[in-house]
């Protein structure tokens, strides 16, 4: 259904778009976490069981339900973002922002597969190269919409 695919679209753009802005926002003495390990139990407990599931549902060709559970990352980053406000500049902003960064480089792992630029483009944002396998170094930067509107004539 392309209205639902729109609106999946939407929802990684708008992710990437807020947590790319309150990360540069921070600016350069922002200390990321340099890691692909949630310092949070509950992100680091749903992403190692989302990650489960999309190796068994990849294997049997099941993709529609991989991205059902990818948008279900997104659900879950957006709500963590309301919840824990990172953009007040609190003392743990800065945690929960590592926080969605590794989340998005995870979701852009996923998506690799169905939207390989885009998900190309987010790691770049991230500052993420393919060399760093162990460890991501993010070098935060933000870009235009990953989805730009499309006017009609």
């Amino acid at each position: 259904n392309e209205v639902v695919r729109v609106s999946h679209e939407l929802g990684i753009g708008n992710l990437v778009a807020r947590v790319t802005t309150m990360a540069v926002k921070l600016g350069p003495n922002f200390k990321f976490q340099i890691s692909k390990q949630f310092q949070n139990q509950n992100f680091q407990a749903l992403f190692g069981e989302t990650w489960k599931k999309y190796y068994e549902k990849m294997e049997e060709f099941r993709c529609n339900e991989v991205l059902a559970e990818v948008w279900g990352l997104i659900s879950v980053c957006d709500k963590y973002i309301e919840e824990k406000r990172p953009w007040e500049e609190k003392p743990e902003s800065e945690e929960v922002i590592s926080e969605l960064l590794i989340a998005l480089g995870n979701i852009a792992r996923m998506l690799e597969p169905f939207l390989s630029s885009t998900a190309e483009e987010i790691l770049r944002r991230l500052g993420v190269s393919e060399k760093e396998q162990k460890k991501w170094g993010f070098r935060v930067e933000s870009g235009p919409s990953l989805f730009p509107r499309i006017e009609k004539k």
